[in-house]
Order: structure tokens, then sequence, then C-alpha cells
């Protein structure tokens, strides 16, 4: 676990090491990435663990 977290941390350091080499501001990418994230990738991350709530309790009832 703490092997992952660390590859993790470097990838991210090297992301923002070759962004600042390139001359992207990430201090405006960030707040774009995480508008992008909530509008797009969250309600679908939400749906997948509704359904599979949904899917559990309809399990639940039928015993």
């Amino acid at each position: 676990m703490v092997k992952k977290i660390t590859i993790g941390i470097f990838i991210l350091i090297v992301i923002s090491i070759i962004l600042e080499v390139i001359g992207v501001n990430i201090s405006v990418l960030l707040p774009i990435m995480i508008q992008w994230a909530t509008k797009f990738v969250l309600p679908w991350i939400f749906l997948y663990w509704f359904v599979r709530f949904v899917r559990a309790k309809e399990v639940d009832s039928k015993r």
C-alpha cells in the first residue's frame, strides 16, 4: 500500500514538473480539472455505487 502511494506521489511530481517545463500554469489547470471531474466523472461513480446498492437491497428483499 505504501509503495503504491509513493509511486502515485512520484508520478504526480513528474507530471507537475513536465507541465511547468511545457509552460502550463498548474494553478489554472487544477480548478479546471476539478470542475471537469465533478461534472462528468463523479456522477458516474455515484451511479455505479447506487446501482450496486439497489441490487444488494433487491437480493436481500428476495430472501
